[in-house]
């Protein structure tokens, strides 16, 4: 396996991991209804901006390393 076909793979698990978590959130806020929709699917747009932006810092911090 190539560098390439490797970095395409990490980031297509990625980008599915993301995507069932933000439908598992969404799932529940409609499985709530009324306005735990809403507060479901904010939550889920704010953990991938997070996990987007921020990733390395936390793994970094989760390993103690600098």
């Amino acid at each position: 396996m190539n560098v390439n076909r490797a970095s395409f793979s990490t980031k297509a698990r990625t980008w599915l991991l993301l995507a069932g978590l933000t439908a598992l959130f969404i799932g529940v806020g409609a499985a709530i209804g009324g306005a735990a929709l809403w507060f479901f699917v904010i939550f889920s747009v704010f953990l991938n901006f997070a996990a987007y932006w921020w990733s390395a810092k936390f793994a970094i911090a989760s390993a103690r390393a600098k």
